[in-house]
């Protein structure tokens, strides 16, 4: 089970992990506008990509007994994919420059043909899942963490040594780079799941199951609404301070979300082994139990991600995104808070009551979207501030229950949450060589932490 567990998080957290190893020479070859063009252009495809998969690959792992489903999605998706495409030609004929400083060009459409690619590896990759195929998505993780973050890499250098730094062909480049990287993965994941394109053309016209659409649409709204509890603030970011400073910001935000990802495959391995099959027993102390530990887990992982982070990171970022490296604390923080909410999102999934996930991403919305529009922001500092303390209003208020429930593992993590920014912030306005050296061995000993806790989580 442990190495299911390990495959599986390999799965979600490498390609991000590399991803992040490799951002501080990426960054030395990419002006901050370049990057937060290609930040704007990855926000839209996430968007894109749920609005075409509609939440199928969600009911797809729920629907594992009904082969056809899977390519009723496939057919559904190619029409919609075709219908958006044409929608997009159309408005980048009149329009070429696009809201939030985007142009509508070549980056634009090799991003939303990978998006494409990526929206179907999605369904396949669901497919894998239900088979339990861990292997298999474990190669294509390697493969992905690999070919495409190194490759994009080896490419932008090209580009710059022939175009210079302030090329929009590297853009051009890092999309094209991931296209190919994408098709690659689909075809190993067609060969892996013995893709049959008879019953595509069989269902080429087919429509899906209504309880499989009702639950594609559920997870659809849910898979929405968080991402614009997560991702708004990028746009907001360029409206209000411009291109250069998303840049800045986007850094900041890359790091920190590697914890996020950590926690989210955590969960997804953990779901299937501890939570129960029935919802009447809303309290088992299994559920509980497991609960609390990853609570815990989530607030190691990030006072560890933070310290690590501010104790180095100015020796392997370049100084422009100094800045990048000053707010990884409030970062974290804020990551630790969407972690929370995740965790509460699987075990409401359990009993069947994601309705609130859904009210809580709505409320959590329509409040950032006032204060951007009300407030006069001065800094990036305060973005994260509103994020912050807006969850946390909302936690408190949808989920008061289960927090009591786990009062302690809340006090020990907003202890060592609190403890780790103090010793960041008087890091960073002292410049203490002590307090450097005591940042990082702490970043080590609570990553021993996390590793240990994980073992002994999925070893129970």
């Amino acid at each position: 089970m442990f190495k299911n567990s390990i495959f599986y998080s390999f799965e979600k957290l490498s390609p991000k992990l590399i991803s992040v190893l490799l951002l501080p020479i990426l960054l030395r070859l990419i002006k901050p506008e370049l990057w937060a063009e290609i930040t704007l252009l990855l926000a839209l495809q996430l968007l894109i990509s749920y609005f075409l998969t509609q939440g199928d690959e969600r009911s797809i792992l729920k629907f594992t007994s009904e082969e056809e489903v899977l390519y009723r999605s496939f057919t559904s998706l190619l029409r919609i994919s075709l219908l958006v495409l044409i929608i997009f030609e159309i408005v980048g004929y009149f329009f070429e420059t696009l809201p939030f400083s985007l142009q509508y060009g070549l980056p634009f459409r090799f991003m939303y043909v990978s998006t494409v690619i990526i929206s179907v590896n999605k369904l396949l990759l669901a497919k894998l899942r239900s088979l339990e195929k861990s292997t298999e998505i474990f190669k294509s993780s390697f493969f992905e963490s690999l070919f495409i973050n190194s490759i994009q890499l080896l490419f932008v250098a090209i580009t710059v040594q022939l175009d210079g730094y302030d090329s929009r062909v590297i853009v051009t480049v890092y999309f094209l780079v991931q296209l190919f990287g994408n098709l690659f993965k689909f075809l190993y994941f067609a060969k892996s799941i013995e893709f049959k394109l008879t019953l595509v053309l069989k269902n080429l016209l087919a429509k899906k199951p209504k309880d499989f659409l009702k639950f594609s649409n559920i997870s659809f709204l849910i898979l929405i609404s968080n991402y614009f509890v997560n991702w708004q603030d990028k746009f907001f970011v360029e409206i209000i301070f411009g291109l250069k400073e998303l840049g800045i910001y986007s850094v900041t935000t890359r790091i920190s979300n590697l914890g996020l990802v950590f926690i989210s495959s955590i969960l997804i391995a953990a779901y299937s082994k501890y939570w129960p099959k029935t919802i009447e027993d809303k309290t088992d102390y299994q559920v509980k139990q497991i609960t609390g530990d990853i609570i815990i887990i989530s607030s190691y992982t990030m006072a560890a991600l933070m310290l690590i982070v501010v104790s180095v990171g100015q020796y392997v970022f370049p100084t422009s995104y100094e800045t990048s490296i000053n707010m990884i604390d409030l970062a974290t923080l804020l990551v630790f808070l969407q972690t929370i909410v995740l965790i509460f999102s699987i075990d409401l999934g359990r009993i069947s009551n994601l309705k609130r996930i859904y009210f809580f991403n709505l409320a959590v919305i329509i409040l950032q979207v006032s204060i951007y529009n009300l407030y006069s922001f001065e800094n990036l500092e305060e973005i994260f501030i509103l994020q912050i303390v807006t969850i946390l209003i909302f936690i408190t208020a949808f989920f008061w229950k289960t927090v009591l429930l786990f009062k302690k593992e809340f006090t020990i993590s907003l202890l060592l949450i609190s403890a780790s920014v103090l010793i960041a912030t008087f890091y960073q306005s002292s410049g203490s060589q002590i307090l450097q050296l005591s940042s990082f061995l702490l970043s080590l000993f609570f990553a021993s932490n996390v590793l240990q806790r994980w073992i002994k989580l999925d070893s129970n």
